[in-house]
């Protein structure tokens, strides 16, 4: 009879059985050194980019609107460079959570503009724009400690999954109808030649309503509208997917935001790169790619729109406009959030909002809403005590984490694309209340797994599928 012991070697008839050893551990920290290489030289290539994309392309086109160049000196462009690819020594080296990506998102757009940028920006000397990228990479530190969170598990709502969509879909549907009653039907202008207009006679169609109207607009186009499509698309169901985009067409043709047109291929990347896994170096990578596409295409072209909605959009105004409000609130009082939430405790120093103060000083433009990443912004509301914003856009992250943990990893961070690009240009507090992430957050605890399948097989499906075996210990060998 051969007998086998719990916990002791695996023996046959014939002799041990070999088993596969473990790889060393020294090889897996190489492969990790490895990795933490590649991304450290991505990100430091992304920003050498963006400087021979601003010097060369992005302030001859628009310096007439702030975008202006100085010369720096190589050394101190090095060491603007450098602090500011910090971060990529402690960020995961393969992002697996909606929280990693946005980690990777603000160090490509925010930081990697900030450290290219921050020394070419005609304003402040050597000694202050390299204190500044310091503050950048303080905030970034303090971001990440979302890392070290472990997720919380958030109790399930005990409500049916069929009725769940129901309900969610049937508010999608009354929001269209809802905008389409109050609004009208737009029409049908797809130039892009007209979105200007077209945005500033919604803004005054926009002016008479009230509050809760605006911010139910943003708050569809950012959170309900993409979440509407992603969720249709990987369950499969056409009709939630035509609804959905009809409710995001419609936003587009009333009031013409570029940013619009820039979420739909940036949905389709997020999705790919977690469906892919891919590295944090493939993040940095793609987006020196997109960098180098858009200066291709307007050399090809010679159209400004290539040059404009990318390079300067996406690259350059992070850094820049991060410039300006160093500049200006190292100067001046800090904003307090008093033209915001403490407007009605006590009075703004500013006669206008933070953005539109900035944006007639720096853009010579009274009308320019210069809104920011939400990093130089808590510097405007709070000077140093703005690292509380950090910490506490840290604790959303990990409640973003924990909330959608057991979900389609993908299709949500499809679904965050909109929202994933305005944490590159807006404050934290408008991010969570006017861009709708606050909103967000509620329907994936409170739909999730209804909207969006579960990484695990639901336990019905298990029941159904499962086969019983007759005994649950292995059959022994009879003499």
């Amino acid at each position: 009879v051969v007998r086998q012991r719990i916990g002791s070697n695996p023996v046959e008839a014939n002799g041990p059985v070999h088993q596969l050893s473990a790889p060393p551990a020294t090889s897996g920290r190489r492969r990790l050194r490895w990795a933490r290489a590649r991304a450290v030289f991505a990100v430091i290539t992304l920003e050498v980019l963006i400087v021979w994309s601003y010097e060369g392309f992005i302030s001859p086109l628009y310096a007439y609107s702030g975008f202006r160049y100085r010369p720096a000196g190589l050394a101190h462009l090095a060491v603007s460079i450098l602090i500011c690819a910090l971060p990529a020594l402690w960020l995961p080296t393969r992002p697996r959570t909606p929280a990693h990506v946005l980690l990777w998102i603000m160090q490509i757009f925010i930081m990697c503009s900030s450290g290219a940028l921050n020394p070419v920006v005609p304003y402040r000397g050597v000694w202050e724009t390299v204190g500044w990228s310091c503050w950048m990479v303080a905030c970034m530190a303090v971001v990440s400690l979302c890392l070290v969170l472990r997720p919380l598990k958030a109790p399930p709502i005990g409500l049916y999954e069929r009725r769940v969509r129901r309900l969610f879909f049937g508010g999608v549907l009354a929001t269209l109808l809802l905008f389409v009653a109050r609004f009208g039907l737009p029409s049908p202008d797809f130039s892009l030649s007209t979105v200007g207009d077209r945005r500033l006679a919604f803004r005054e169609t926009i002016a008479g309503a009230s509050r809760p109207m605006g911010y139910l607009l943003g708050w569809t186009q950012s959170a309900l509208a993409p979440i509407a499509i992603m969720s249709a698309i990987s369950r499969r169901r056409p009709w939630g997917a035509v609804l959905g985009a009809s409710l995001f067409l419609w936003l587009y043709l009333m009031n013409g935001t570029r940013t619009s047109l820039v979420a739909v291929p940036f949905a389709v990347a997020l999705w790919w790169a977690m469906k892919r896994r891919v590295s944090g170096a493939g993040y940095a990578g793609g987006a020196a790619a997109l960098l180098l596409g858009s200066v291709v295409v307007f050399q090809i072209t010679n159209q400004a729109i290539a040059i404009g909605s990318i390079a300067k959009r996406l690259f350059a105004v992070p850094g820049v406009l991060g410039m300006f409000y160093f500049d200006y609130f190292s100067d001046h009082p800090p904003g307090l959030y008093r033209d915001g939430i403490f407007g009605a405790v006590t009075s703004s120093p500013y006669s206008t909002d933070l953005p539109r103060v900035i944006g007639e000083i720096y853009l010579s433009d009274a009308s320019s809403n210069a809104n920011v990443n939400f990093f130089a912004d808590s510097y405007a509301q709070l000077w140093v005590a703005g690292l509380l914003v950090a910490f506490a856009m840290a604790i959303v992250l990990w409640l973003l984490d924990s909330v959608t943990a057991d979900l389609d990893l993908p299709a949500v961070m499809g679904s965050l694309a909109l929202l994933s690009l305005a944490i590159v240009n807006t404050g934290a507090l408008v991010w969570m209340t006017t861009n709708g992430m606050t909103l967000a957050l509620v329907i994936y605890w409170f739909a999730g797994p209804a909207l969006f399948p579960p990484v695990s097989r639901p336990r019905s499906s298990w029941r159904r599928n499962a086969t019983m075996r007759r005994s649950a210990w292995p059959t022994r060998a009879v003499p």
